[in-house]
């Protein structure tokens, strides 16, 4: 049995578009079929993962974001087994450019 957590994900990028979302960017261990759940400003969203390379990206309503202020998140990995790692901080939102 898998008792062993996933390596704590990392939020590595966030970038504002015109088309009024936020993309956050990331990387999370290497395996096959992991989950990953972020959570900005207390709103969940379902993370897109490549389990190849172990990214993972969400994009998120512009309107949901705190332009010029900080924002807080927190990212869950969970694998097949059940185990679970976060990481969480704050970003400071900006306006689309």
């Amino acid at each position: 049995m898998d008792t062993q957590p996933s390596a704590e994900p990392t939020l590595g990028s966030t970038v504002s578009s015109l088309d009024n979302t936020v993309t956050l960017k990331g990387v999370v261990e290497a395996h096959q079929d992991i989950q990953v759940k972020v959570t900005v400003n207390d709103t969940d969203y379902t993370a897109s993962i490549d389990n190849d390379i172990s990214n993972w990206h969400v994009s998120v309503p512009q309107s949901a974001i705190l332009s010029g202020g900080e924002n807080q998140y927190i990212i869950t990995a969970t694998d097949p087994a059940g185990n679970s790692a976060t990481a969480n901080g704050t970003f400071t939102g900006t306006s689309p450019t």
